[in-house]
């Protein structure tokens, strides 16, 4: 009966072992030797450790759940031969590199006293779900969580400044971030395939965000207006992101990288920073759901496919500064109606700006003064050339042809009349200052035409003419 006894005991003991020891640097080991901690589930620390202990147990405590670090201190460790990869050298107040990698652990608390989380301290612990991270701490370095697959929530960490590259990359269950109220920097892709993170507490400390840094998220809003320090927001840093609906960016900002917020699949809004002077390349390329953009007046630059395939975008005014526009940066508008183009002198063009587009059902709307140069300007000038104008329904303008001439009569006096060809190049221009005006054409060679007529009442007239 007795040894029945014993040996539920043992059972019960070796089944939920759990042990609480004060440590001394380096000899956890050593302290925990005689009660079997290849066995334990769950392990308080007090004292000092360095990463000699975190080695410890890593490699000879798999059964692991519970860690207690909170009344530990991290010492500093100096090897002459690596301890860990190449590393050799081990900070004091950071959870030494690959500190648990790979660990079981699913609830840690670690040291108050950290500063910093090292290179990939916690990384590929797959089971841990939830992490508070200590006032004191200051940095999370590259990978330190990377693919903590089941963690969904990082509680405090009030004085975090920076988040280094990959830091919560692949991250999948991540929905809920603490507020960093401190933090100056989001690294690259610290937030990688995060496809479970909707929000995120952007504070009014942050100066940079980084190259991908929210790329694959779900994101439902970048509100960076109160991030009055903000200067750079990172190429793709918030690419392919299917729930990101708005998109407004502080006036601080100078630079977004290429293919920020490429294929944001439903954005409908976007609000770009006054000091912006480039929109690179793809940077809102794929956004098809694009209904309101307003452009700063001071953009100089439009980038290759910068907003193309923004199928909603009906209205839109490209500021007078912009003096380039790259190739295919407005592809497929398909429902363009009105275009504004503010700039007296008709920007550069790259390929095929607005491949997809059909011109005929656009508005073009430029300066009297710019009239003329946007008609000979390439790819301009095709928004009046495959204009099909309805005016002469409205009896406004009569046109009539007799053998080459070509007469038009207005019931408003005609201020200005220009005749082209399907080139865009101006044949004839005229000052009439009547109800009359005619053209010969008689040696012309085409046999289509595009009259432009400017009215004493301002208004302008375009009548698209086929000589037989």
């Amino acid at each position: 009966m007795r040894f029945r006894l014993y040996s539920l005991l043992l059972a019960v003991t070796l089944a939920f072992p759990a042990q609480a020891v004060e440590s001394v640097a380096g000899e956890l080991e050593k302290i925990l030797s005689a009660d079997n901690p290849g066995q334990m589930t769950s392990l308080t620390v007090t004292g000092t450790m360095d990463a000699r202990d975190f080695r410890f147990i890593s490699e000879k405590m798999p059964k692991l759940v519970t860690l207690d670090l909170s009344g530990a201190t991290v010492t500093e460790l100096s090897e002459k031969k690596p301890l860990t990869g190449n590393i050799s050298y081990f900070p004091s107040d950071e959870l030494p590199a690959y500190a648990l990698l790979n660990c079981n652990i699913t609830n840690v608390k670690l040291p108050a006293s950290a500063r910093t989380v090292g290179e990939g301290a916690l990384a590929g612990c797959s089971k841990l779900t939830s992490i508070e991270l200590p006032n004191a701490l200051a940095e999370i370095k590259e990978h330190a969580f990377f693919g903590c697959t089941a963690l969904k929530e990082i509680k405090g960490g009030s004085n975090v400044t920076v988040i280094h590259p990959y830091a919560f990359a692949d991250c999948t269950a991540l929905s809920t971030v603490a507020q960093f109220p401190k933090l100056i920097r989001i690294s690259d892709y610290a937030f990688y395939r995060c496809p479970a993170l909707t929000a995120f507490p952007f504070p009014s400390s942050l100066t940079a965000i980084g190259e991908g840094a929210f790329m694959g998220s779900v994101l439902q809003a970048a509100d960076l207006r109160n991030c009055t320090s903000l200067t750079v927001v990172g190429a793709w840093a918030f690419a392919d992101n299917t729930s990101l609906a708005t998109a407004s960016l502080p006036d601080t900002v100078e630079s977004v990288g290429e293919g920020a917020f490429f294929y944001n699949t439903k954005m409908k809004r976007v609000e770009l920073p006054q000091g912006l002077t480039r929109i690179n390349d793809f940077t809102f390329m794929g956004n098809r759901l694009v209904e309101d953009a307003q452009l700063p007046e001071g953009l100089k630059e439009i980038g290759d496919y910068a907003l193309s395939d923004w199928a909603a975008m009906t209205t839109f005014v490209i500021p007078s500064s912009v003096n380039h526009i790259g190739t295919r940066a407005m592809r497929q508008w398909t429902a363009l109606a009105i275009l504004e183009a503010r700039p007296e002198v008709p920007p550069t063009l790259g390929d095929d700006v607005w491949e997809g587009v059909d011109k005929r059902n656009v508005t073009l709307k430029v300066s009297e003064n710019a009239d003329a140069a946007y008609h000979n300007a390439e790819q301009w000038q095709e928004f009046f050339n495959a204009a099909d104008v309805e005016e002469i329904e409205d009896r406004t303008l009569v046109v009539t042809s007799d053998n080459g001439i070509v007469t038009i009569r207005s019931s408003v006096l005609i201020a200005e009349a220009a005749i082209f060809d399907l080139s865009g190049i101006m044949l004839s221009l005229k000052t009439p200052e009547a109800s009359i005006v005619s053209f010969d054409l008689t040696h012309a060679a085409g046999t289509v035409y595009i009259v432009r007529c400017r009215l004493a009442d301002n208004s302008v007239k375009l009548v698209k003419i086929g000589l037989k």
